[in-house]
This record gives structure tokens, sequence and C-alpha cells, in this order.
């Protein structure tokens, strides 16, 4: 289960259990997403912090013997105009819209993984290894892949549980999803305030 968030207490979310592997390719239409509980309640941090998301955004997150699944759907009313220059691994995606998610498998409130997306399937990780420092030199092992389409963009991501340090007695991870919408900045970015 991933939970909880001192911005706005969260009831843990589910991670439900996928019999098989699913293809990350970008477009999240395996049937195992159907078993998976939605993450929907995004806040805008900016320009309007507190107030609901300018655009639809649907996170679904499975577990496998393989990894963590995660899959996105970033809805967009003005898909044309979604910014996506990035193609590199760990590029500067200020400019781009993108997804990320902060991971934090021991929820002490110092340390996670930070992985990150852009419509072009062009990925940046770090390890945030205390509350004031991060090392984005850390290259975890994980995979991603994105599509742009009429109506937004979507990505999946596999997150292998060897590229995390965790505690198997530990049920429940604190999480923090953040969608960056740069195409509009009057529209500012989005973020589900469930901070770990």
């Amino acid at each position: 289960m991933l939970g909880g968030g001192r911005l706005r207490a969260q009831e843990p979310v589910p991670v439900r259990e996928t019999p098989g592997p699913i293809r990350v390719d970008g477009v999240p239409n395996d049937a195992a997403w159907l078993q998976a509980d939605s993450i929907t309640e995004f806040l805008q941090r900016e320009p309007a912090e507190g107030r609901p998301a300018t655009e639809r955004t649907v996170v679904r997150l499975l577990r496998g013997p393989a990894g963590l699944y995660v899959a996105l759907w970033a809805y967009d009313s003005h898909p044309e105009s979604i910014r996506h220059a990035q193609l590199r691994r760990d590029a500067d995606f200020d400019s781009d819209d993108s997804f990320a998610m902060l991971l934090s498998p021991l929820r002490d409130n110092r340390s996670g993984y930070l992985f990150e997306v852009n419509p072009n399937g062009a990925i940046g990780d770090a390890e945030v290894r205390s509350f004031e420092e991060t090392n984005p030199e850390w290259d975890g092992v994980w995979v991603a892949r994105a599509r742009r389409g009429d109506s937004g963009w979507t990505a999946e991501m596999l997150i292998p549980w060897q590229t995390l340090r965790y505690r198997r007695d530990r049920e429940v991870w604190g999480a923090n999803f953040r969608r960056r919408i740069r195409h509009d900045t009057s529209r500012g970015a989005v973020a589900r305030l469930a901070a770990y």
C-alpha cells in the first residue's frame, strides 16, 4: 500500500497484485490495469495552491514479481500544446510536461527515490538521502514508456524491486505524485498532496 501525507491526510491506496507481467509500452491498456485502484484527487501547487487540478490526471499502481508497475493518464484539453523537447536520460525537464513519483519505502520522511518521465518517454531519477539532500547522479534500473494522443498523454513504468531499498515487513510506503503542465503556465502544475 502507498499512503499518508503531511500536507493532506490521505487514505492508503491498496496496490493490488497483477497475475502476470504487463507490457510496458506507454499505453496502459492491459486488462490488469482494470483491477487497480485509481488515484485522481490531484490538487494544484501553483499557481493556485490547494485548488482542484486544471486537467484530469489518473495514476494506477500494481505489484508483480518483477516490481512495481505505474500507469499514468495525463488528460489535456490542448494536446497539441504538450511540451516534449527532452529525449535524454536525466535531462532537465523544467521546460517539458512531465510526471514524477516520489517513493519512500521506509516512510521515514527522510529517504526515498524520485522517478520522472516526460511525454517522449525520457526518464530521470534521483535518490533522496535526507530531507535536505538528493543525489541526481543515482541511476536506478527501471523502464518507462510514454505516448501522446488525442486526449493528452499516457505513460507506464516498471520499477524492479531490486532497484529499491525497503523492508519486507513494511506494509505501507510513502508516496507523492506530481504532474507538470508547462504549455500553459496560467494553469500551472498539479500535484497530489500526499507527501511522504
